[in-house]
C-alpha cells in the first residue's frame, strides 16, 4: 500500500539565509541601551500560506541579553506579531524559537532588537516557514508575551532559594492574561552573567491565585555548563495548553547549587491563541 502521511501541506522556506557567507541578516539594536532599533527586513514576500513559524538567532555581544520583535507588513508600517522574544548571546550558540502562526503569502517580515547596553553588536537571526503546523494541531492568529522586563532586555528573575533541590518561591509572570492561550512558549535568559557554574534547573509554570498556584508545566529541564555559560536550552518550543484569559501565570524552579548569583535566571512566556 502507499505511505500517505498524516501530515500535510509539506512546504519549507527559509528566510534570510545570505549563501555568499552563510550568515543570515543582522538586527543591531539601537545605540541607546534597551530600546528598539530599526526594523531589518529578512522575507520580502513569503511565498505561500505558512502555518507555523520556526526562528534562529546566534552571535551578538557575549554574555549580553537580547529583546527582539518579529513584525510583518510593508516598511515603515510594520506590526509586531511577536514581541520581545529573547536572545541570549555567547559565541556561536543557536537559540530556536518556534511558533504555530498563520502568515498569508505574500507577507514582509522583518525584527528589531534591543540590548543590555548601548551600542551593542548586533545578532543573526533566520526565519523558516513551513505550510502545516507541528507544535499544535491548527495554526493560531495571536500571540502575546508575558514576563518580558524591557527596561534591562530581560525577563522576570526566577530564584530556586537557598535549599538545594527544592522548589523556590513562584514568580508571578503575569497578573491577569490578556488573551486567551492555546499554545505556549517559553524563553530563558542569562541575566548577562558571563562566568557560570555548572548547575541542573527544573522550572514549573503554574496558573492560579498567589498560594493556589497549579503546574501546568511542570520540571522542564535546564542546564548550565561552564564551558557556554549559560542556561540552556533558551527556548522551549510551543506546547499545547488551554489557558483563559485573565488568568495568572506564575513560575518557579529548583536548582542543585545555592550560589545567590549562578541560581537565577530569567523566564518570558509566548502564549499563543
Amino acid at each position: 500500500m502507499g505511505d500517505f502521511s498524516g501530515i500535510g501541506g509539506q512546504r519549507f522556506e527559509a528566510g534570510g539565509p545570505d549563501l555568499t557567507d552563510t550568515t543570515g541578516p543582522t538586527i543591531t539594536p539601537s545605540t541607546s541601551t534597551n530600546t528598539k532599533g530599526s526594523y531589518i527586513e529578512i522575507i520580502a514576500s513569503t511565498t505561500f500560506d505558512t502555518k507555523e513559524l520556526f526562528i534562529i538567532t546566534a552571535r551578538g555581544n557575549s554574555a549580553i541579553d537580547y529583546l527582539y520583535d518579529i513584525a510583518i507588513g510593508a516598511a515603515g508600517s510594520e506590526k509586531d506579531i511577536i514581541s520581545n522574544l529573547y536572545h541570549t548571546s555567547t559565541g556561536r550558540y543557536l537559540t530556536r524559537h518556534a511558533f504555530p502562526l498563520a502568515i498569508p503569502a505574500g507577507t514582509r517580515i522583518s525584527a528589531r532588537s534591543q540590548a543590555l547596553g548601548a551600542s551593542k553588536a548586533g545578532f543573526e537571526v533566520l526565519v523558516y516557514m513551513t505550510a502545516t503546523g507541528y507544535t499544535h494541531p491548527n495554526p493560531l492568529g495571536r500571540c502575546t508575551t508575558y514576563g518580558a522586563a524591557t527596561g534591562d532586555s530581560g525577563g522576570t528573575s526566577i530564584d530556586p532559594g537557598a535549599s538545594a533541590n527544592t522548589k523556590g518561591a513562584y514568580s508571578e509572570l503575569t497578573a491577569s492574561s490578556t488573551n486567551p492561550t492555546k499554545s505556549l512558549a517559553i524563553g530563558i535568559g542569562n541575566q548577562a552573567n558571563s562566568v557560570r557554574s555548572n548547575a541542573l534547573y527544573l522550572l514549573d509554570i503554574a496558573v492560579g491565585a498567589s498560594g493556589s498556584e497549579r503546574v501546568i508545566l511542570g520540571d522542564i529541564w535546564l542546564v548550565c555548563g561552564t564551558q557556554i555559560d549559560i542556561v540552556a536550552p533558551s527556548a522551549i518550543p510551543s506546547i499545547p495548553v488551554n489557558i483563559p484569559a485573565g488568568t495568572r501565570i506564575s513560575a518557579r524552579a529548583q536548582c542543585d547549587i545555592t550560589d545567590v548569583t549562578d541560581r537565577l535566571f530569567d523566564v518570558i512566556v509566548y502564549g499563543a491563541d
